[in-house]
C-alpha cells in the first residue's frame, strides 16, 4: 500500500476554494509533500487552468516573494522591483523580460515594493525587535520580514555581537510530516517493520531510519520481531516507551544445518511436505511411538537365577 498522492484536479479545487494561494500553503492543504505540489502547480499553469494571481511576502522575509495562484487563464502579474539592482538582476535573468513593462501592476492586485538592503548601523529600534525575536519560539527566518532590508546573515552577524541567547532549532529532527505519518499508521495498534511503515506512509527507508532512532525509548518501542531470510529479524515499532520485546536468541547449528538438509531434500524431489494433504501419502493412525512386547512366558533359567 502506497501512500496516496494529490491529483491535480483535487489540487485546483484547493485553489478555486482558498485561492489566490501559495505553494506553501497548497501544502499544508493537501497534506501531500512539496515536491508534488510543484509539479502539480506547474502543470496545471501550463495548461492555462491557473495564474499567477499577485505576489506576496514570504516568510523569509526581507527582499523575498511567493506566488500566489489563482483559479482561471488569466494574465499573470508582473513581480514589481523598487531597488534598481534587483530589477536589473531579474532582467538579466529573463529573456522576456520587458524593462518598461516591469513597474506595470494590473488593476485591483496588491501592489508589493521591494525594499533596499540596508547597510550601515542598526537603530536601537532594530535592535528591540531582533531581541524579540530571539526571545519567542518562532524560527528567525519566518520573523525576518520584522526587519525589512535587513538580511539573515545580518540578523545572524548582530544577535552575536549583542550576545543574545543562542535560539534553538524549531524542528525535533523529525523531518517535518514523518514523524506524524509515522504516529497514524501506528496509531491502529498493530505494530509494523520499517519495511512496512515504508509503503504505508510513503517514506524512504532513509528518512524512516533516523526518525525512529531519535524517538526510540521515547515514543516509539519495538513490540515484536519478524522473521527477515532464513536467519535474520526486524524489529516490528509501535506506540509507547514500554520496555522493548527482546529479540529472539539465533538459531542453533543443529537447527539450522537440519533446516537446510531439509530445504535441499525438497529442491532434489526427494521429499514432498504436502503430500499428505494431497492425498499421496496416508498419515499412520493409532498410538504413535515405538511399540515393544515382552513375551510373558517365564524361562527356566530366569526362575533357577531368582
Amino acid at each position: 500500500m502506497s501512500k496516496p498522492k494529490t491529483k491535480i484536479h483535487e489540487l485546483i479545487d484547493l485553489i478555486r476554494e482558498h485561492g489566490p494561494v501559495s505553494p506553501n500553503r497548497l501544502t499544508e492543504l493537501s497534506g501531500d509533500m512539496r515536491q508534488s505540489v510543484d509539479k502539480y502547480v506547474r502543470q496545471a499553469h501550463d495548461k492555462g487552468l491557473i495564474h499567477i494571481a499577485a505576489f506576496g511576502p514570504s516568510p523569509l522575509g526581507g527582499n523575498r516573494t511567493v506566488k500566489l495562484y489563482a483559479y482561471g487563464k488569466d494574465v499573470d502579474a508582473e513581480r514589481v522591483y523598487a531597488s534598481p539592482y534587483h530589477l536589473k538582476r531579474a532582467i538579466d535573468n529573463s529573456e522576456n523580460s520587458r524593462p518598461s513593462d516591469v513597474i506595470d501592476q494590473p488593476i485591483g492586485r496588491p501592489l508589493l515594493v521591494a525594499t533596499e538592503e540596508k547597510s550601515g548601523e542598526w537603530s536601537p529600534e532594530e535592535d528591540a525587535i531582533l531581541a524579540d525575536i530571539y526571545s519567542n519560539e518562532r524560527a528567525v527566518k519566518h520573523q525576518a520580514n520584522r526587519l525589512p532590508g535587513r538580511s539573515y546573515p545580518a540578523m545572524k552577524a548582530r544577535a552575536v555581537r549583542l550576545r543574545l541567547e543562542h535560539k534553538k532549532p524549531v524542528t525535533d529532527g523529525s523531518l517535518s510530516w514523518i514523524k506524524p505519518a509515522i504516529i497514524a499508521a501506528l496509531s491502529k495498534g498493530v505494530p509494523l517493520s520499517a519495511a512496512s511503515l515504508n509503503e504505508i506512509t510513503g517514506a524512504s527507508r532513509a528518512g524512516l531510519k533516523p526518525v525512529l532512532k531519535r524517538w526510540h525509548r521515547v515514543e516509539f518501542r519495538i513490540a515484536g520481531w519478524e522473521r527477515a531470510g532464513a536467519h535474520g529479524w526486524l524489529p516490528q515499532f509501535a506506540l509507547g516507551n514500554e520496555p522493548d520485546v527482546p529479540k529472539p536468541q539465533p538459531k542453533s547449528m543443529v537447527q539450522a544445518c537440519r533446516e537446510w538438509r531439509e530445504r535441499q531434500r525438497i529442491a532434489q524431489g526427494k521429499f514432498d511436505p504436502f503430500a499428505s494433504f494431497r492425498g499421496l501419502a496416508q498419515i499412520p493412525a493409532g498410538q504413535s511411538g515405538r511399540i515393544y512386547r515382552q513375551s510373558m512366558e517365564v524361562l527356566e533359567d530366569e526362575l533357577e537365577a531368582a
